[in-house]
């Protein structure tokens, strides 16, 4: 997606075409009772691609946010932080910001538990349990 935009309506615009989303992940998990290994590591490097990409946009969002939050501070009647703070809040950037930290924490919780079902694989084929 392009940081260029002050129109965004989520993490990203137009996802690439058929690449599985976080929601058909989690769908997948949910309603499979046996994942293979191989396909559990493949849905951990898509959510690892993921988690970096929306790192990467949200890094310049934050690299704006000095700049504009100055300029608020600065207009007539912004006469407190707080208030500077609730008006990022509601700019595009800002609902940009608390979108993509909540994206970021799900994906984080999901390749938490892709990992776990990934060791706990490994420990089965190690005759661990």
């Amino acid at each position: 997606m392009s940081s260029k935009g002050n129109d965004r309506k989520g993490v990203r615009d137009h996802p690439p075409a058929r690449v599985l989303s976080t929601d058909d992940i989690i769908e997948r998990v949910r309603n499979t009772d046996v994942i293979p290994p191989g396909e559990l590591a493949e849905l951990r490097l898509k959510l690892s691609a993921e988690y970096g990409l929306i790192s990467s946009e949200l890094q310049e969002v934050l690299m704006r946010k000095p700049d504009k939050w100055l300029e608020y501070r600065q207009t007539d009647g912004i006469t407190t932080d707080k208030l500077a703070d609730r008006l990022w809040d509601a700019s595009p950037d800002g609902k940009f910001e608390v979108s993509a930290r909540m994206m970021l924490k799900r994906i984080d919780k999901m390749l938490s538990g892709l990992s776990q079902r990934l060791r706990t694989y490994e420990n089965e084929a190690k005759n661990r349990y």
